[in-house]
């Protein structure tokens, strides 16, 4: 299972309202297609700030410190970010998703070809 971080502040709530729901819809798309678990969850960390008045937010809360060196760590500079994290919490880069994407297509030619043997 995947998690997408959804990395945001108060001063971005208007980008919030409109990017949120948009998101949870794709996601929602996504795991639907696969039945038996969700495929990527979404975890919302939000940034408290002075005079934060933002009691409804579901998600994780963390302090502007704590906020920044998880942003630092995740190679975030602007918000709102989303990073994809695999199951053991690493950031998924660019390289890694390619590198997924190489290793799906490989799985794919040799289970071609050994279903292509079975036939002969």
């Amino acid at each position: 299972m995947y998690k997408l971080v959804y990395l945001t502040s108060a001063w971005v709530q208007p980008v919030n309202e409109t990017l949120l729901p948009k998101l949870r819809a794709v996601l929602d798309d996504i795991n639907a297609q696969k039945h038996e678990q969700k495929l990527i969850e979404l975890l919302k960390i939000h940034r408290i700030s002075d005079g934060d008045s933002t009691s409804d937010v579901i998600g994780q809360r963390l302090e502007p410190v704590t906020f920044r060196s998880l942003c630092k760590q995740l190679q975030v500079t602007k918000l709102p970010a989303c990073v994809l994290l695999d199951a053991t919490g690493q950031a998924l880069t660019q390289e890694s998703l390619q590198h997924l994407e190489d290793q799906r297509e490989i799985d794919a030619a040799l289970t071609c070809l050994a279903d292509s043997r079975l036939s002969c």
